[in-house]
């Protein structure tokens, strides 16, 4: 990956997907997730080109870094899943904004990496996992591969909602 728009549809793609660990993790421990939910949105919007105040998605970032530092750590597989999902959508976000290059994907692809270890010694499927996740990968830079400016093509957006199994394994 070369491109800040690049990175930013490969870290938005792992917020997406990952959606329900947000919704299943602030359901249980009962947090507002309404900066999450809102800055996806904008984020999403952004990437359609239909978001054309670069003020007001900026306003929404800065929200949702705020409700996160304010977050309580836990050690807990729900929160790994949880803050690598909030993790993606700020880097998919500062990507945008800043054009910064998304050197933070290594991050990003070993806290999937942990997440599948931990649910393999945990008994689960680990293997099975690595390879939807590897899947998407390969989808992914199909549809994406030679993208070069917002907004992002419809196809990018239509693949989105196809997926209803997060990374690790939880639907909504």
């Amino acid at each position: 990956m070369s491109s800040p728009l690049q990175h930013a549809a490969f870290a938005a793609a792992i917020c997406v997907i990952n959606a329900p660990h947000v919704h299943l993790l602030t359901e249980q421990q009962q947090i507002d997730n309404q900066p999450h939910e809102q800055l996806r949105s904008k984020m999403l919007s952004w990437l359609r080109g239909e978001l054309k105040s670069e003020a007001n998605f900026r306003r929404f970032f800065d929200e949702f870094a705020h409700w996160r530092e304010q977050l309580i750590d836990d050690d807990s597989l729900a929160y790994a899943c949880f803050e690598l999902t909030n993790a993606a959508l700020y880097s998919a976000c500062e990507s945008l904004l800043d054009q910064h290059d998304g050197d933070d994907r290594t991050l990003l692809l070993g806290a999937i990496d942990d997440i599948h270890r931990q649910i393999e010694s945990l008994g689960g499927d680990g293997d099975g996992l690595r390879h939807y996740w590897q899947a998407i990968q390969d989808e992914w830079h199909l549809l994406c591969a030679q993208i070069k400016q917002r907004p992002l093509p419809k196809t990018y957006f239509q693949w989105l909602g196809e997926h209803d199994v997060s990374l690790f394994g939880l639907s909504e």
